[in-house]
């Protein structure tokens, strides 16, 4: 057998035996692995000490469609705490069966992980003090601008903003931090998704009046749920799951849940820019 031919059938088998290896997992010890993200308000958060949220809900619905497809009585989904920076990683090293937050799916992103079809989409643009708000629709990009490390707006704005070389982008640990640093002024914007500065907003008990929201147009930002690569099965029951919500209007009703009526435990809904 030739060399090349030989690799690629290793190539295939190895990735048959991944995408089953981890199923025949699932299936054996009945419990579905999942990430959820402390403080990314309203998709995946804690509450009293358990993952709530959005995302939270949508990957309950996702487990419950993998444990009718692998025909279990019971399938438990073991949560994992995760951040922007292991997200992926551990997602790649098989450690987590699948996230459903905040992420955008990307091409790059997609050498590592695999996404499932989009849930939520959501408008890109930056949080300032309202008393800055004239001064930055004139020139935003001389403002000190807080980004969250390894997020996509950290990525966008290190690529096309003058400020970034000029010492004048902030890298900020966690959106928390980042909302921190705007409301010390440390910095005078924050760039992010509207849902996240949204949810930061209401996080900190923060008054929307303080504040404006400047959209920065085009592209939007789509969320979906992030998956192995190695596993189409999953990312089938996963794209289903979504597809049968959006048909049947139960998405919508989610998305209302959390994003406008009050939601625990801060008793009233996200603030609307």
């Amino acid at each position: 057998m030739k060399p090349v031919l030989l690799l690629l059938l290793c190539l295939l088998s190895s990735s048959a035996l991944a995408q089953t290896d981890r199923l025949a997992r699932i299936r054996e010890t009945r419990v579905l692995v999942a990430a959820y993200r402390e403080q990314s308000v309203p998709f995946s958060y804690l509450d009293q000490g358990a993952p709530t949220g959005f995302g939270v809900d949508l990957t309950q619905r996702i487990a419950q469609a993998v444990q009718h497809e692998l025909g279990l009585d019971t399938l438990t989904i073991r949560w994992n705490p995760v951040t922007l920076s292991t997200r992926f990683p551990l997602i790649a090293n098989n450690a987590i069966d699948i996230e459903c937050a905040t992420t955008t799916p990307t091409r790059e992103r997609e050498n590592l992980v695999a996404f499932s079809l989009p849930y939520f989409k959501t408008r890109e643009g930056f949080l300032v003090a309202a008393a800055a708000h004239d001064r930055a629709l004139k020139d935003l990009h001389s403002l000190r601008i807080v980004v969250t490390a390894n997020s996509l707006a950290q990525k966008t704005l290190t690529a096309s903003f003058t400020n970034a070389a000029s010492g004048r982008l902030l890298i900020a640990s966690s959106n928390t931090a980042a909302m921190l640093s705007l409301k010390k002024g440390q910095a005078e914007a924050f760039a992010g998704d509207e849902v996240v500065l949204a949810g930061e907003l209401l996080k900190s008990g923060e008054a929307v009046t303080g504040y404006r929201f400047i959209a920065a147009g085009e592209p939007a930002s789509d969320y979906a749920c992030v998956l192995p690569r190695d596993n189409p099965v999953l990312k089938k029951i996963a794209d289903e799951t979504i597809e049968h919500l959006t048909r049947s209007g139960e998405l919508q009703v989610m998305k209302q849940r959390w994003l406008n009526d009050p939601i625990p435990p801060f008793r009233k809904g996200l603030p609307v820019f």
